[in-house]
């Protein structure tokens, strides 16, 4: 029997279903006829269904209706919207995950840059390599995280690594605050500094805490005379086989040194073999500095009773300028720092003809 309805199809929502008791669905297909499997599993499904009659059924040439044993499943456009739900909620998670991250990154960043002022404040330098090792983060994060901090001013960037920030002409630290500061570096220069002395010479020790550390490494000698203007290197040195003479002056509370005229007369009055010079600013265009003005004129005048001036300072000391200038670096004959000095500094040194040891 030819059976030509007039219908009207639409596509089936996603919350439709058709049951299966009396009624059979219609598919549609671009190219062929579907057959009952790809009915069910087609890319478009149709809510139209007609009952089924006693012969068999003939639609036009686009519809065919096709009976079905097994009840109508959800449609694949049902299958489409599941998709896209599910999609579209994990894109939600990530976003909210993302976030979570951020906010926690954020927090972790914050954490690691204070940690990195507090090991500089401690160590007086810091490394890229290092910290990036420490922190488990690759070194680009670390650098990131120095140069934020050398914008806030809390750091002062350099190639490697950090130094802490530029201080005043006129800062001052006192000695006990010296001490904390480049302690392996310091130790490591005071061995290297008493290896080049010898029994029987007369040394010349500047006031510091890199020259105290010089004046515990001697301790030891039999036959040794030291000069110095610092009360703690007399203190340090008694009790022992070493000679002493200890010049007058004014007592400075920061440094424990003594300063003055009758410093710097007592000193012109004498003459050594070594003068082991600590400092607090080392510009290699400008020269040895310090901040306290009768500190310079008293250290200008062991520069110039002394046979041999060997610079000691760590690497921390270069680049800075203090108040009041020492001398300027052609007057030394030898330095002795750690390796952190910076490679241009150390490159104006040697072209200028100043002996460098590094330890």
């Amino acid at each position: 029997m030819l059976f030509r309805p007039n219908l009207r199809l639409r596509q089936t929502p996603p919350c439709e279903s058709i049951a299966s008791t009396g009624r059979y669905p219609v598919g549609y297909h671009r190219s062929r006829f579907p057959t009952p499997h790809q009915n069910r599993l087609g890319r478009l499904a149709w809510s139209w269904v007609a009952p089924l009659p006693s012969s068999s059924l003939q639609i036009d040439a686009a519809i065919w209706a096709v009976p079905s044993a097994t009840p109508f499943l959800w449609t694949n456009e049902r299958e489409r919207y599941k998709k896209k739900w599910q999609q579209s909620t994990l894109c939600f998670r990530r976003f909210i995950e993302k976030r979570i991250r951020q906010q926690v990154s954020s927090v972790l960043n914050e954490e690691r840059r204070r940690a990195i002022v507090d090991l500089l404040t401690h160590q007086g330098r810091v490394l890229v390599t290092e910290l990036s090792r420490q922190f488990e983060t690759s070194q680009v994060t670390i650098r990131k995280d120095l140069e934020i901090l050398h914008s806030q001013g809390l750091v002062h960037r350099t190639h490697g690594g950090a130094l802490p920030a530029r201080e005043g002409a006129l800062e001052d630290p006192t000695l006990r605050e010296k001490e904390k500061l480049h302690r392996q570096e310091k130790l490591r220069i005071a061995e290297n500094a008493a290896a080049k002395v010898k029994e029987g010479q007369v040394l010349i020790l500047d006031s510091g805490t890199t020259t105290t550390a010089i004046a515990r490494a001697l301790r030891k000698f039999q036959n040794l005379t030291i000069i110095t203007n610092a009360v703690n290197i007399a203190a340090e040195l008694a009790g022992t086989a070493v000679e002493v003479i200890l010049t007058g002056g004014t007592l400075r509370n920061n440094s424990f040194s003594l300063v003055g005229p009758i410093a710097e007369e007592t000193l012109r009055r004498l003459s050594a073999d070594l003068l082991f010079l600590g400092v607090d600013g080392f510009d290699v265009h400008y020269g040895l500095s310090t901040p306290n003005l009768l500190e310079a004129k008293v250290n200008r005048v062991m520069v110039e009773i002394a046979k041999r001036t060997i610079a000691v300072c760590d690497s921390s000391k270069f680049g800075r300028r203090s108040l009041s200038l020492i001398a300027p670096p052609s007057a030394l004959h030898e330095i002795i720092t750690d390796r952190g000095i910076p490679k241009s500094d150390l490159r104006t040194l040697r072209q200028a003809g100043t002996e460098i040891t590094i330890v």
